[in-house]
């Protein structure tokens, strides 16, 4: 997996928004952004899930670059966020750890 991948599973989110599937002013996408890697960041510090930090340990060693592992898993909360807007049902922790564990593959977000 590349990281034109990722922006491409990035471009679905935005294009999801974009056809007010979920409401958003743009000015708002970019603090969720920062907000899912906010998140994601305090799930690595706080080992809560631990299957994130594991996951970023794992695409650590295998891709090497921070900015690209944090959009990989950015993906996946992305996905967990607009499938909790869209169903109206609650995080689903279960869902969001196999997302993880198959990172770097995300032929499932298309």
């Amino acid at each position: 997996m590349v990281l034109s991948e990722v922006g491409a599973a990035q471009q679905d989110v935005k294009h999801k928004i974009d056809k007010k599937e979920i409401k958003m002013p743009s000015k708002d996408l970019k603090f969720a952004g920062e907000a899912v890697f906010e998140a994601i960041n305090n799930q690595i510090q706080g080992n809560n899930p631990p299957e994130t930090k594991q996951t970023y340990d794992r695409l650590m060693k295998e891709i090497k670059n921070h900015d690209e592992v944090m959009k990989y898993i950015g993906v996946v909360m992305m996905a967990e966020i607009l499938d909790i807007l869209k169903s109206k049902k609650p995080f689903n922790k279960k869902r969001y750890i196999e997302r993880l564990n198959k990172l770097p593959d995300i032929s499932w977000a298309e």
